[in-house]
């Protein structure tokens, strides 16, 4: 089973209902990419990563539980597939009213989040 719809808070949002108990959500997404009630497969791509809802940038609000209560998601997670990149991106200082771009330039590189006005 699967919800699909938008909350205040956690903006686009996806949660899916697992056996034994276990459900997962996914949250502050750009764009949901399967409907309530929809049955999805292991590997499907669900929905984008976005700054929606309450967020200060682009990221994933990802949450597993267990009888609806949050566990560590950690036990699930292949660590070991995941590409290091640079937190704090180097930043060159512009004239002002440019710097925005600057930033927006170095964080498509390591991945960090630009918050749009």
């Amino acid at each position: 089973m699967t919800k699909s719809f938008v909350n205040g808070s956690y903006g686009h949002y996806i949660e899916l209902s697992h056996s034994n108990g276990y459900s997962t959500k996914f949250a502050h997404l750009k764009k949901r990419l399967v409907k309530r009630g929809e049955q999805v497969k292991r590997g499907q791509t669900i929905g984008t990563v976005g700054n929606s809802g309450r967020s200060t940038g682009s990221h994933l609000h990802y949450e597993v539980c267990l009888n609806k209560k949050p566990i560590n998601p950690s036990k699930f997670m292949r660590v070991d597939k995941l590409v290091k990149t640079p937190f704090i991106p180097k930043l060159k200082v512009l004239k002002k009213g440019k710097i925005k771009h600057q930033i927006v330039a170095k964080n498509k590189v390591s991945g960090a989040a630009v918050p749009e006005n």
